[in-house]
């Protein structure tokens, strides 16, 4: 029997207060559906294209709002005109189209998953995010907003939300400080409750661009557009995640190598200069160097293990 994915199962996090009149106005001119019964018919696989509907297309609709062109330098928020990147609509569902999750929420979660080897093998987070667009007036948005601290609904909360998910509760200390290795790139998953994450293949520019959002989120536009783009992720019969892929940091392991040998000819220069035996001091220098290679070895074998799961050069 398939077993559902881990990035599948939702973790606990705090209930979304929202005002039921708010949810009686968001319902106005909303036909009910019909649930997907829990049970054999539940979809098994993810669907795939109609007649006519190319696979690239279906991948455009998920593109993330990179508003750069590749080859470009990022944009600098006030640093020129605005420039609305194209978003590419995705196809409507057809009206029977059933599937194991609810889309007419006015929230959306987004996974953040973090594969690596060890007891829990798998990281997981969740950023929720709220759009205005969802509710009748800015009054009712704003009271949910300050019910719920939690909910992101801008670009610089968004990727600060992440930066914060990844380095407090997806990272340890000893890992954040110590670790030769740290994030490098970013992947985009597709999954249902049945079927393992696949990676949705995204061109590296965009995903690149994405990184750079990401480490440096003060200078996107104050507006919407990537809480936006996670409600585009949306689908009745499958969620999206983001990877954080972990790879080998060559400042890190610059700094680790030159140390060692940095503090051993210190040690061995000063023990001679203060009138010790030459011999005497760089013997002690190079016990100094040699154990300090090892722990360097005994680090990198560690940080390699740890992140073997799924990792970049």
């Amino acid at each position: 029997m398939a077993t559902a994915p881990p990035i599948a199962a939702s973790i606990p996090h705090p209930a979304t207060a929202i005002d039921p009149a708010v949810l009686q106005a968001l319902e106005i001119g909303r036909m009910p559906r019909p649930r997907t019964p829990l049970g054999p018919d539940r979809p098994k696989v993810l669907d795939i294209p109609t007649t006519g509907e190319s696979m690239m297309t279906s991948i455009r609709a998920l593109a993330p709002p990179v508003a750069n062109v590749p080859m470009t330098s990022p944009r600098i928020a006030g640093a020129g005109p605005h420039r609305t990147p194209t978003i590419h609509t995705a196809r409507p569902s057809s009206p029977n189209t059933e599937g194991p999750y609810d889309v007419n929420k006015p929230t959306c979660s987004l996974n953040l998953v973090c594969y690596r080897s060890g007891a829990k093998g798998c990281e997981l987070q969740q950023v929720q995010c709220i759009l205005r667009s969802k509710f009748p007036d800015d009054d009712s948005f704003d009271k949910v907003v300050h019910a719920n601290k939690q909910l992101v609904y801008n670009n610089a909360k968004f990727f600060s939300e992440m930066r914060r998910l990844y380095k407090v509760k997806m990272c340890s200390p000893l890992r954040r400080y110590l670790s030769l290795k740290s994030l490098r790139a970013f992947r985009i998953l597709a999954y249902t409750p049945t079927t393992r994450p696949i990676v949705v293949p995204f061109d590296d520019f965009v995903l690149q661009e994405m990184l750079y959002a990401y480490r440096h989120p003060q200078t996107l536009e104050d507006n919407d557009e990537w809480i936006r783009w996670v409600f585009r992720l949306r689908r009745k019969d499958k969620r999206h995640a983001v990877e954080f892929v972990e790879g080998w940091n060559t400042t890190r392991i610059a700094v680790a190598g030159t140390i060692p040998w940095l503090s051993s000819c210190i040690v061995g220069i000063a023990w001679a200069a203060a009138g010790g035996d030459v011999q005497s001091a760089f013997t002690v220098a190079s016990f100094i160097l040699t154990s300090s290679s090892v722990i360097l070895a005994l680090v990198a074998i560690l940080s390699g293990i740890e992140s073997s799961g799924k990792s970049v050069l």
